[in-house]
């Protein structure tokens, strides 16, 4: 008899033990006296005693105990709710009843949990639970989360204690789901997250993008299985101490990394693993983060349309991406603004799509590579594009702007010399697309060749508006000049497969231009000869550029 009476002892108290692990705990202080992030959008707001638990589900059990005195206890059988459960925890025991702690035990009951969500931001910041009252995430149990999205948003007090892992078979949402939980550390155990799922990361340890959060956040989360990801945005943004190792992460179904590391100030790891080829938004991915320094010109950027900002204000950043393909990006600005260590070949980059490129280079003082080769048809503005980079010192003679609105202050403070600087102008005016009615804004501390008052004198006509620059000691021979005084030819015109070019040794690149000004071919010489079999048949403008200046010369492709 007394056999019988153990083993059923031993039986329920192993049924008790199953059942507490299958249970979702979290720990509560519902006195809390921080900071609240909002009123919490239900009928009443809670009292000292009560919180508001935002659960979603279906005739599921909350039962709950006071911490130190378990005989203080209670059970919510069959529970429906689609936001949100008040619970009374009634007269605490603790004599200092503004420290009771109470735990709070959600199982499956009867029906399914599903889901919490602290907040929603479908239509701005609602707040469903009481978000400054939770304090700890105990164990995960056996809920099937549905979504974590917004799981913990605003939760500044929140840790995570639990050693197990969210059951996240049914998720694929994880977004804002600790955002702006300001405290929040993480432990180890979220390095066996089953992650395989999820599709959208977006948001998921972010702070508040006025204000970015500073916790000390450095959790495993380098094992994951991102193989369904699709968004990274600002996942990480503000996360100063991140800096896991994530170059194994699977990466291959991910459009959005924009803002994903910015103001991540200690993240310095390698990502040259990482599969970009679906990207198309890579806008402020390192934005502010100080000590980024890895090289990247791996990546396949062929769908990227927006890198804007991407490594502005980066400080240690300097590796090459000259193998980038950037024929698809519209925005470039701010690319690597007030980046003071860039100085990197660009030259091979493709910018026939690009609209915006202003601020690319404001405030680069170590940047001086050139950019002849740029494809610039189709920018709109360049304003602030090198101001302040005290270094650059490049002609831009080639660049065709015949839909430019915008280029205040492009040259502000810049290292242009009076040679590099004429030649920008000469070529510019030369070139009968250029725009017409640009302000360049402050040219001071620029100076002209009294050689090309003419051409510069073309372009105000046109509208153009220099102020402050003021004419030099440097000597230039005009373009056109060069095309009618040297010797240098091209052979044969009409051409049909290979332009030859004659007695003009030191031609490096060359620009082939339509007849409407748009670019139709550039590259570098390296044999003395153009290819334009791929042209089509028309009348093209050929420059042949030197170290020295630039050869205009017209032909016919047959």
């Amino acid at each position: 008899m007394i056999k019988k009476i153990l083993l059923f002892i031993v039986f329920t108290l192993s049924i008790q033990h199953i059942q507490a692990q299958e249970e979702f705990i979290t720990l509560w202080k519902p006195y809390s006296q921080s900071s609240t992030p909002g009123t919490v959008d239900a009928p009443v707001q809670s009292a000292n005693n009560e919180i508001w638990f935002p659960g979603i589900g279906e005739n599921y059990t909350i039962t709950w105990e006071e911490v130190n005195y378990p005989q203080h206890s209670g059970t919510i059988p069959n529970v429906t709710s689609d936001k949100q459960v008040l619970i009374n925890f009634g007269t605490s025991l603790n004599p200092i009843p503004a420290d009771a702690l109470y735990k709070v035990k959600v199982s499956n009951g009867s029906g399914t949990f599903k889901q919490i969500q602290f907040a929603n931001n479908t239509a701005g910041w609602l707040f469903n639970g009481d978000a400054n009252k939770v304090l700890e995430i105990q164990q995960w149990g056996n809920i099937k989360w549905q979504s974590m999205r917004s799981a913990f948003s605003y939760c500044g007090l929140l840790q995570l204690t639990a050693s197990d892992s969210p059951d996240l078979s049914k998720a694929t949402d994880v977004s804002y789901m600790f955002y702006n939980a300001r405290e929040f550390i993480g432990n180890a155990s979220m390095a066996n997250w089953p992650t395989s799922k999820i599709k959208n990361f977006e948001y998921m340890f972010s702070g508040p993008i006025a204000s970015p959060v500073s916790s000390t956040f450095n959790a495993p989360v380098g094992s994951w299985d991102t193989s369904s990801a699709e968004n990274f945005s600002y996942m990480f943004y503000g996360k100063k101490f991140f800096n896991q190792n994530l170059n194994s992460w699977n990466t291959s179904k991910v459009t959005d990394m924009s803002y994903m590391f910015s103001f991540t100030r200690d993240f310095n790891q390698p990502l040259s693993n990482w599969n970009t080829s679906q990207v198309t938004n890579m806008s402020s991915m390192f934005y502010m983060n100080k000590n980024f320094n890895q090289n990247l010109d791996s990546w396949n950027t062929s769908n990227v349309t927006d890198i804007s900002y991407m490594f502005a204000e980066t400080e240690n950043f300097n590796q090459p991406l000259n193998s980038w393909d950037t024929s698809q990006v519209i925005n470039m600005t701010f690319l690597f603004h007030y980046n003071m260590n860039f100085n990197q070949p660009l030259n091979n980059w493709d910018t026939s799509s690009a609209t915006d490129i202003s601020h690319i280079f404001h405030g680069c003082t170590a940047f001086n590579q050139p950019l002849d080769l740029w494809d610039t048809s189709k920018v709109t503005t360049i304003a602030l594009m090198f101001s302040g980079a005290t270094r650059f010192n490049q002609s831009l003679e080639t660049w065709n702007l015949p839909l430019l609105t915008t280029a205040d202050s492009v040259f502000t403070n810049s290292g242009l010399d009076c040679n590099n600087y004429s030649k920008t102008i000469v070529g510019w005016a030369n070139n009968p697309n250029t725009a017409s009615n640009i302000n360049l804004g402050s040219l001071a501390s620029l100076s002209y060749s009294s050689d090309i008052i003419d051409q510069r004198e073309v372009l105000i006509n046109k509208g153009w508006i220099f102020s402050n620059d003021v004419p030099g000691q440097c000597r230039f021979l005009a373009v056109s000049e060069a095309g009618s005084k040297e010797s240098g030819s091209i052979y044969p015109n009409p051409a049909h497969h290979i332009i030859f070019i004659r007695n003009m040794a030191d031609i490096q690149s060359y620009v082939i231009m339509d007849a409407t000004g748009r670019i139709s071919g550039k590259g570098v010489v390296t044999d003395g000869t153009v290819n334009v079999e791929s042209l089509a048949p028309g009348n093209y403008f050929l420059q042949l550029i030197s170290k020295e200046k630039i050869h205009p010369f017209k032909f016919i492709k047959k």
